[in-house]
């Protein structure tokens, strides 16, 4: 048990500033023992993990921090992260798990918009919205820039062990002139909002994976909406924006959404707006055509995450035991 601790610990620190964070974070494991030995254990049984953790200390800190809902207790979040893990190894491609481990941003589609503008979506592990997911998706221009839309998920389980994704965070463009920028580009995009391609880029994700049901946070249960934790930048309406997508209210933490989507029936379309509609659905599909293809050939396109923190410097080794 010590050595667990301790090795913990010493790696956490490699990625942290300062004894008073590697103090809290022992004493915060401590208080969650026997969880958190779980957790550590659980990730130094794991290859893959295990080899990846000094690139990604944030993992050690999970169950010290809100995580996916405000109020989960830290059995749940133990269940939770574990639920993801074994998801992630067992149904993506190892090619795409090694790059998003290696702290990789992987390209996995494209569109263009009327003016000729390119966008990409981009897959990748999630460093400053770690509270809300384990991954994010963003869309961003093909010239860089900022993001247009940010959306952070992990993979889990109902009861009945069915695969579901759990979204903990789904946001467009930050800072002054973002909502002028939200705008534009949803016009460029035939009326496609950023967020809105982006749940259609994680349906088509979540369909390659066999996954049927999403689970959306809702304005209540965002990890940042809690009473001594309440961040006035949240301004979204969640609960909103799911019912805009035909979702259903499943408790008082989620809304349930179809991987399968809700496609409007052209008939149902005024005839002024059936041409731009085809449009907006003709790149929904090209971004499903391309996940599939992705999938098949595997992540050519990799590229430095954006929006990590300094990676750490390596350590003695990549396990929590010592040899």
């Amino acid at each position: 048990m010590l050595r667990t601790l301790l090795n913990a610990t010493a790696l956490y620190g490699q990625g942290q500033q300062g004894i008073a964070r590697r103090c809290k974070f022992l004493l915060r494991a401590l208080a969650q023992w026997p969880y958190s030995e779980h957790w550590f254990r659980y990730l130094q049984a794991q290859p893959e993990l295990v080899t990846a953790l000094p690139q990604q200390p944030q993992w050690l800190h999970k169950l010290q921090r809100p995580y996916l809902c405000a109020g989960y207790g830290t059995r749940t979040k133990l269940r939770l992260l574990r639920q993801h893990f074994e998801l992630f190894l067992q149904r993506l491609p190892q090619p795409l798990r090694h790059s998003l481990l290696s702290r990789h941003a992987v390209f996995m589609a494209a569109v263009s918009g009327k003016s000729g503008m390119g966008y990409r979506v981009q897959l990748s592990v999630t460093h400053t919205m770690d509270k809300e997911g384990e991954l994010m998706l963003t869309l961003q221009p093909e010239t860089g820039g900022q993001r247009l839309a940010t959306l952070a998920f992990s993979f889990g389980q109902d009861r009945q062990g069915r695969a579901q994704i759990y979204i903990g965070c789904l946001q467009g463009p930050s800072g002054q002139g973002g909502r002028d920028l939200f705008r534009e580009v949803t016009k460029d995009l035939h009326g496609l909002m950023p967020k809105v391609l982006l749940m259609k880029s994680l349906y088509a994700l979540a369909r390659l994976m066999g996954i049927d049901t999403v689970l959306a946070v809702s304005n209540l249960a965002h990890v940042h909406n809690t009473a001594w934790r309440r961040y006035q930048s949240i301004q979204a309406d969640y609960d909103a924006f799911w019912h805009s997508l035909g979702s259903t209210r499943l408790n008082a933490r989620h809304f349930r959404l179809d991987t399968a989507g809700h496609e409007r029936p052209l008939s149902e379309v005024p005839s002024s707006k059936r041409a731009q509609y085809q449009r907006r659905r003709a790149l929904e599909h090209t971004i499903a055509e391309q996940f599939g293809r992705f999938w098949l050939t595997g992540p050519d396109r990799a590229m430095p995450a954006s929006d990590p923190t300094t990676p750490p410097r390596p350590c003695c080794g990549p396990g929590l035991q010592a040899a």
